[in-house]
């Protein structure tokens, strides 16, 4: 591995107030410009290793807090979330709780400004800032009239602007459309191709992690596995056993008895070819007839909306 960005060591953690401990002997480290993607089922304890890494535990969330953090030898303990803020930067799940400002431009230059920056540098990043998310045009908007996706890239945006050396982006499409999501992906895709910048993003859309450097699976606050992203997706039993949705083609050549199972569809077409299988004319139309079957039952508990036109539909507008 690369200089270490990130070590962790026998971190546990327990909120005030609840009953076990949310994360539990967790030991990871991650190399400078890695990408790494944290997945799980719910309440896995991803969110609260997030929050670790930049000190808003233990300085901000109450409980008991054992082990060590260190980001670039700085250990997390010791040093204040603010100071913590000049090599981390948090993309929240809730991405709007950490937008308040009143135009778009002013939400970017805020932690430049808290830097203490000079004026031209403040102006340089926030420029940097809006282009790399595509928001220059809007510039001068008030956040609350953006949408969910511009919403989360001015989020991502205002991190950056502090030019962090580590970078955690807590399930970043959470809530957004699909048109929304394919943008953020983006910006993540161009983001782990940095090697100025360790990523680690808590992700559940398992087809955007295959170009993740490492994989680590947590449940119930324990690391349950760790290691590259291709040998861990194809890990197709662990994944279902977690709740995790499995990618579609190593699912479906796990349930054909393969044992080298391919990743991505090119993958898959290449191993069916080399299989000789061949799709069953019958069995084809009976799965295209059962769909048909299921659309029309659905359809039928939603009546199709009105035409205004009387010409169409007379008897409705009697």
């Amino acid at each position: 591995m690369s200089e270490s960005a990130i070590t962790i060591r026998e971190l546990s953690y327990h909120y005030r107030g609840t009953p076990g401990y949310a994360l539990s002997d967790i030991n990871l480290e991650v190399g400078r410009g890695e990408f790494l993607v944290v997945m799980g089922p719910s309440e896995a304890g991803k969110s609260t290793l997030a929050t670790c890494i930049n000190g808003l535990i233990p300085h901000f969330h109450k409980g008991r807090f054992h082990g060590e953090v260190n980001v670039y030898g700085r250990n997390t303990c010791d040093h204040t979330v603010a100071q913590m803020s000049e090599l981390v930067g948090l993309v929240f799940q809730d991405f709007e709780a950490q937008i308040f400002s009143t135009n778009v431009e002013l939400e970017v230059a805020f932690g430049p400004e808290n830097f203490a920056l000079p004026l031209d540098e403040i102006a340089s990043r926030v420029n940097e800032g809006l282009a790399y998310v595509g928001l220059e045009a809007f510039r001068n908007r008030p956040p609350a009239t953006l949408s969910g996706g511009q919403k989360q890239k001015l989020a991502i945006a205002s991190v950056l602007a502090m030019h962090p050396r580590v970078l955690v982006m807590d399930e970043p499409t959470t809530d957004l459309d699909p048109i929304s999501k394919l943008g953020i992906f983006e910006i993540t895709g161009r983001l782990r191709r940095r090697d100025d910048i360790a990523m680690i993003v808590v992700e559940h859309e398992t087809e955007e992690v295959l170009h993740a450097d490492r994989i680590a699976l947590i449940k119930d606050g324990k690391l349950v596995r760790l290691g590259p992203a291709d040998e861990v997706l194809r890990d197709v039993d662990l994944m279902e056993s977690l709740g995790l949705m499995p990618l579609g083609v190593p699912r479906f050549f796990k349930s054909m008895g393969c044992q080298n199972l391919p990743l991505t569809p090119e993958e898959g077409v290449k191993a069916f070819r080399e299989a000789s299988w061949m799709i069953s004319p019958e069995r084809y139309s009976q799965v295209v007839a059962a769909d048909q079957v299921a659309s029309r039952r659905i359809s039928s508990c939603f009546p199709p909306k009105l035409s205004s036109n009387p010409t169409l539909y007379p008897d409705a507008f009697k």
